[in-house]
């Protein structure tokens, strides 16, 4: 588990070695999306699906070649409804989706608190940049399908 470092100097000031914050996202693209607008790179390194359905993702945060965090979400996607139904026949699966699985263009949205670690000397402007962050749902499909699996999955 990642802690924020807290170090005191002989002048009785603070400094912080790293954070780690929670953000609610509705809209994993976007977000990604205006992370790198604001000039951050957002480099997958883990993917790993899981078996009620959803995924999790870490992705690496840098500015320039300087390494300055990481997002961690757990999220479901367009493709939830089709996994699900796969996963639950009686039969062997048969790995195809119907046309109408997905009624809009690929969406994914977070079913938890979306995690990002923040280190170094650009933790203030990074928190700003989060902190001017609104979104949300892409669609009423992304909505629905997310009280879906919260039903599915209590405790989300």
């Amino acid at each position: 588990m990642y802690k924020s470092k807290l170090t005191l100097d002989k002048e009785d000031s603070m400094e912080i070695e790293g954070i780690e914050l929670q953000i609610k996202v509705k809209d994993l693209l976007k977000f990604i999306r205006y992370l790198v607008s604001m000039g951050l790179n957002v480099v997958p390194i883990f993917e790993q699906h899981l078996p009620d359905g959803s995924k999790l993702s870490i992705y690496e945060l840098s500015i320039g070649d300087d390494h300055i965090g990481a997002i961690q979400v757990r999220y479901i996607d367009s493709y939830y409804k089709a996994f699900h139904r796969i996963f639950t026949l009686k039969s062997t699966p048969r790995f195809e989706t119907r046309g109408d699985e997905v009624k809009y263009k690929y969406w994914a949205v977070p079913v938890e608190p979306t995690i990002i670690k923040i280190e170094g000397a650009s933790m203030e402007s990074v928190i700003g940049i989060l902190s001017k962050y609104i979104d949300e749902y892409p669609n009423p499909e992304a909505k629905e399908t997310l009280e879906i699996y919260r039903r599915k999955n209590l405790g989300f």
